[in-house]
Parts: structure tokens; sequence; C-alpha cells
């Protein structure tokens, strides 16, 4: 393999390792909303992470990059949490911004 195909292929996984980290710490999110739970559980994911960063044989690493994405599929929650999507609004901000009127309850309250 050539050098190029070499850190194609390296760069490939680390971008692949960034993903996995970031799915497999909302996917611990969603199973622990408390962020005491949360942190300790984020810190056992990361010590996994950590354990295996060494690594250079190119196959080891596919291997245990589809290992983790098949994991982080397999324990997905049914349910996930979803956090705010607008920055900077809150809960009582979003009712006041996307409130609404139903019209046709007016008119029949008029009637």
């Amino acid at each position: 393999m050539s050098t190029a195909a070499v850190a194609a292929r390296r760069a490939l996984q680390q971008q692949r390792t960034r993903v996995l980290y970031r799915k497999a710490l909302r996917n611990v999110l969603s199973w622990a909303v408390h962020r005491d739970i949360f942190y300790v559980e984020a810190q056992k994911m990361r010590e996994q992470f950590e354990m295996n960063k060494d690594l250079s044989n190119l196959e080891t690493i596919d291997r245990l990059l589809y290992e983790g994405e098949s994991r982080v599929e397999k324990f997905q929650h049914p349910d996930p949490y979803i956090g705010n999507v607008l920055p900077y609004i809150t809960v009582f901000s979003k009712l006041r911004i996307f409130s609404f009127q139903i019209p046709f309850v007016d008119s029949l309250a008029s009637t």
C-alpha cells in the first residue's frame, strides 16, 4: 500500500473514530439523562477509547471501529433524548415564539 493510501485510510479512521465517539456520547446521554450519572458513564466510555488509541495496525483499527459502530447501534435508545435545537432559546420562550391561535375555535365561541 502506498504512503498516500495509508495516510488517507488513517484519516478516514480518525474521522470514523470521532463520529463513533460523539454518537456513543449522545447514546449515553439518552440512557443517563442526569449529568452525574452521565459523567461516570462517559468516563468509562472514554477509557475504552483511550485504551486503543496507540494501535497502528489498520485492520485491527477497522475491526474495532466496526465492532464499536455495531455496539452503538445495538444499544441505541428507543426514545432518544433530544436537546434544545435552537441556541439561546428556553422552553418558556419557545412556547411564546411558537404559540398560535386556532382560528376556528374563536368562530365557534361567538356562535
